[in-house]
């Protein structure tokens, strides 16, 4: 509210001369992170379309980019909404569509993939998080460099098996560390894993109960003692 009342006062102060440019992207997009972090989803839209309005009235300054899309995202995938990670797709398919037909100078990028993903990982819907992932790369493949996955998606992805209370969770959450470890090593990866990474491993075989459990957790914390 404390954000959206700044906005509102540059927006006074603009249109009586007391300031010689009015509220621009970066503006709108900074009020929206406000209430994206408390996953107030929708205020976070109410911005999104204030900006929109104001762009369309001629104010070429505050045209919604891919990172004003990206913080609706999060803010989907912080909410409590039983909805978020279908909302945080439709949005993704929105961003794909607009700039496709020119109404965004970018499109989808790693941080706009990973916080769809972030909504699907919170319910612990790994399919849901899985395919994003999969689209993320296919988009990557085609030429979009801003869509390559980072050490941070895949973290987002084995977290999603944490939280997934699958018998499975250990052996997916396993595959994708050596995953993780083999495209770091080939180069496909920035950087290879992290004391994330084996948290949430570590967590996957906590929340599984499985009888190797206790043996593996320990082998995983001695292995992080040595890495980190």
């Amino acid at each position: 509210r404390g954000a959206e009342k700044l906005l509102d006062s540059i927006t006074v102060k603009y249109r009586i001369g007391e300031l010689d440019e009015g509220p621009n992207v970066v503006t709108y997009s900074s009020v929206m992170t406000a209430y994206a972090k408390q996953g107030d989803v929708v205020g976070a839209q109410k911005v999104l379309d204030r900006m929109q309005m104001d762009y369309d009235a001629g104010n070429k300054a505050a045209k919604p980019t891919i990172r004003s899309y990206s913080v609706l995202i999060d803010g989907l995938a912080k909410s409590n909404s039983k909805d978020a990670s279908r909302g945080a797709e439709k949005l993704l398919d929105s961003i794909t569509v607009k700039y496709r037909i020119g109404e965004l100078d970018e499109g989808p990028n790693v941080v706009t993939y990973r916080s769809v993903m972030a909504a699907y990982a919170k319910q612990g819907d790994v399919a849901g998080a899985r395919k994003v992932f999969d689209r993320m790369q296919t988009d990557y493949d085609a030429g979009n460099n801003a869509a390559k996955p980072d050490i941070r998606s895949y973290n987002v992805l084995i977290d999603c098996w944490a939280k997934s209370n699958r018998p499975d969770a250990p052996r997916g959450a396993e595959k994708l560390l050596n995953t993780m470890i083999d495209k770091n090593k080939s180069g496909e990866l920035d950087e290879g894993p992290d004391a994330v990474t084996y948290n949430s491993l570590v967590q996957a075989w906590k929340s599984s109960r499985l009888p190797q459990g206790p043996h593996r957790i320990q082998e995983l914390e001695k292995q992080m003692e040595i890495l980190f």
